[in-house]
């Protein structure tokens, strides 16, 4: 097993506090959103520390895969949200995450900006590149999302 990191920045065309408020439910809204990727996610608890998401992957991923999360800190001042992935994909043996929203300079627009450590086994090549892949659909697509939907506060 080898320790390896992912860092991804990707461009929102939503402003920080809309994505924010997003970011938030985002076991909620990704079924919805990415229903190939995601039909559904057991949330239990009220989002804050300790909080478990629970995807269950669709067609896109591995239908049956479960991906199980708990959320360990989220700082609204910073706008970022830390977790653990206790289970899903069995390629890695473990994973910390952090993604953080940061504002654009007339704060229109914002980036959010993944960072993760996980334990791999080390013939899996090319790992980085599927999170970086997946990290982007996931905030695009939840960006889209909450300039199409005024129900998003």
């Amino acid at each position: 097993m080898a320790l390896e990191k992912a860092d991804v920045k990707v461009k929102l065309g939503a402003p920080v506090e809309k994505i924010w408020s997003a970011a938030k439910k985002i076991g909620v809204l990704m079924p919805k959103i990415l229903p190939d990727v995601f039909s559904s996610c057991d949330v239990v608890g009220d989002g804050g520390p300790g909080t478990i998401r629970v995807y269950h992957c669709g067609p896109a991923i591995q239908e049956g895969l479960k991906i199980r999360e708990r959320i360990d800190e989220v700082d609204e001042a910073s706008h970022s949200i830390c977790y653990t992935v206790l289970e899903g994909d069995p390629r890695y043996k473990s994973m910390r995450a952090t993604i953080r929203y940061v504002s654009s300079d007339d704060g229109a627009t914002s980036t959010a900006v993944f960072n993760a450590e996980y334990e791999i086994d080390d013939s899996e090549e090319g790992f980085s590149d599927e999170i970086t892949e997946m990290i982007s659909l996931m905030q695009i697509s939840l960006s889209e999302y909450v300039l199409n939907n005024s129900d998003v506060k």
